[in-house]
């Protein structure tokens, strides 16, 4: 089964939605064949946990595979690639 590991994973990066005026972040993710998609989550998600990007990439990589293990990889990867990108809770709340 194909799955996601910590060294295709960069960020976080912020987004300003204008519309709703939310906040969100999220990590880039490097895709077979030079693709990119984006983990959305919170601004709890980037404040909590490690600070260090080696554990937090690791933290987005488990999320990642949890979902693939519930669906497939192909799913997840259209999900990530979509305008909107993959909204994910790193931390439970």
């Amino acid at each position: 089964m194909a799955s996601f590991e910590p060294e295709q994973i960069t960020g976080p990066l912020r987004v300003q939605r204008h519309g709703n005026f939310t906040a969100d972040f999220y990590f880039a993710v490097a895709l077979r064949e030079g693709a990119e998609g984006h983990v959305v989550v919170g601004t709890g998600d980037v404040t909590e946990g490690p600070k260090d990007g080696a554990a937090r990439f690791e933290r987005v990589a488990a999320a990642l595979n949890f979902v693939v293990e519930g669906s497939d990889y192909d799913t997840v990867t259209a999900a990530l690639t979509s305008p909107d990108g993959l909204r994910i809770n790193l931390t439970g709340h």
